[in-house]
């Protein structure tokens, strides 16, 4: 759902204060919003909130980035198979979504591919995964 800046800022403040409304949905879904609506993507910091809010982060790196580790409970869709692959891996197209990479913009394509695709509440994490393994938030490696 794409908010104008007004909005999302109002119902970030509404959220900040215990006073939600019924259609605020969660803290991430109105991050999210306001991510979108206003051009800004969340740095490290920010997305860990949305980690913590139960977004599904999704890691469009190559086969061979994610061997070296990945964002604890990520889904793996490399940005080359996002538009075939997120249906059947994200099945839920309003489930709120960060997407990341390693640098930045592999994320910015992978969002924009899953905003086409229909999904809404889509964000993509500045920086990388070596910004969030950095700042010791939860990494894990394949099995």
């Amino acid at each position: 759902m794409y908010l104008t800046k007004w909005v999302a800022a109002g119902t970030l403040l509404l959220l900040a204060a215990g006073a939600a409304p019924a259609w605020a949905g969660s803290l991430a879904e109105a991050a999210i919003a306001a991510d979108n609506s206003s051009g800004h993507r969340p740095d490290v910091n920010e997305a860990r909130k949305l980690y913590d809010e139960k977004a599904t982060f999704v890691d469009v790196r190559t086969d061979r980035e994610w061997a070296g580790g990945y964002v604890k409970g990520a889904k793996h869709i490399p940005v080359s198979e996002v538009e075939a692959e997120a249906a059947a891996k994200l099945p839920d197209k309003s489930q709120p979504i960060v997407t990341y990479c390693a640098a930045g913009p592999r994320a910015a394509k992978g969002a924009a591919i899953l905003r086409k695709l229909g999904y809404h509440d889509v964000t993509a994490m500045t920086g990388g995964y070596s910004d969030w393994k950095a700042a010791n938030d939860p990494v894990e490696l394949p099995r």
